[in-house]
């Protein structure tokens, strides 16, 4: 199994049982995304811009036409692999990009974002409609709930937001109704999760913790425990469970969010900033378990 982590020091590793150095090299790596069609072709995301391997990690090529540097998220269509949507910052402004030529060349995608977002940090595409996309952010909100900054006005900005496209990252609109400010200046959402059996349902982890919506983005409930995610998977065969990373650990639900457990018993404390399931496991759902993905904090 070829697995692959990414690290502030801009250097990818895999490796059976031992991590070794497979690049690229020049910048950091904040984003991973793997081809779920071609398992050696992998797209990272780094203060360059995007880079592309397409042998497992043996040669990186720059996938930049139309993209600016410092991506932040990578996200890959999963009916349409060559189709790609990257979360960064261009020129001070937060954006979305889009690629649907397996990254020879990206467009811009964030129509509705310009004046509210100040970070995209998570994006979530519909496994049924792949039209449909999620984007976890944190966004300026005026005190009547509309999204965007007014200068001089009472303005929430560092409220978690979500936006929502329903044309392929064409145009966006918020779907925040629920979600809170956090005063403290830390309201992103850092993860979104779609339930694979019912899109309508979707978990958004932020550091006032899980919030969930059973409406396609309508309105969001926070649920029982406060924990601050910053990843989160619904498992494929079991939309029940649901899994979270923090930097104080990894916890699953088996109730859908109403109820939380710590798992990884000899985990660091701080540990784990992100994860993945192992999807050669997934006709075992009783055995499948969490495969840490090492991230530098």
């Amino acid at each position: 199994m070829l697995l692959l982590a990414a690290l502030g020091t801009g250097t990818l590793w895999a490796g059976k049982n031992v991590w070794t150095s497979i690049g690229p090299s020049g910048g950091s790596a904040h984003a991973l995304a793997a081809d779920p069609v071609n398992p050696g072709t992998v797209y990272a995301g780094t203060s360059r811009g995007v880079l592309k391997t397409t042998d497992g990690g043996t040669t990186w090529q720059l996938a930049n036409s139309g993209l600016p540097p410092g991506i932040h998220i990578l996200a890959i269509d999963p009916t349409n692999p060559g189709t790609i949507y990257a979360g960064l910052e261009a020129n001070g402004q937060p954006a979305i990009f889009k690629t649907t030529d397996a990254g020879a060349n990206w467009k811009p995608a964030f129509s509705g974002l310009e004046s509210s977002v100040q970070e995209v940090e998570s994006i979530a595409i519909d496994p049924h409609d792949s039209g449909t996309i999620y984007a976890g952010t944190m966004a300026c909100f005026q005190s009547s709930g509309a999204p965007g900054f007014v200068p001089g006005g009472e303005n929430l900005c560092f409220r978690p937001g979500v936006f929502k496209s329903v044309n392929g990252g064409a145009s966006w609109t918020s779907v925040s109704d629920g979600l809170p400010w956090d005063s403290e200046g830390y309201g992103t959402i850092a993860a979104l999760a779609i339930d694979p059996r019912n899109s309508d349902t979707i978990y958004a982890a932020s550091r006032r913790g899980v919030f969930r919506t059973t409406n396609a983005g309508a309105s969001w409930t926070r649920l029982s425990i406060v924990l601050a995610g910053t990843t989160l998977i619904v498992d494929p065969q079991n939309s029940n469970t649901i899994y979270l990373s923090s930097w104080n650990g990894i916890y699953t639900s088996i109730d859908a969010g109403a109820s939380w457990s710590r798992l990884g018993s000899g985990l660091r404390s701080d540990c784990c900033g992100s994860f993945a399931l192992d999807p050669g496991d997934s006709h075992h759902p009783v055995r499948r378990r969490p495969v840490w993905r090492l991230q530098e904090r």
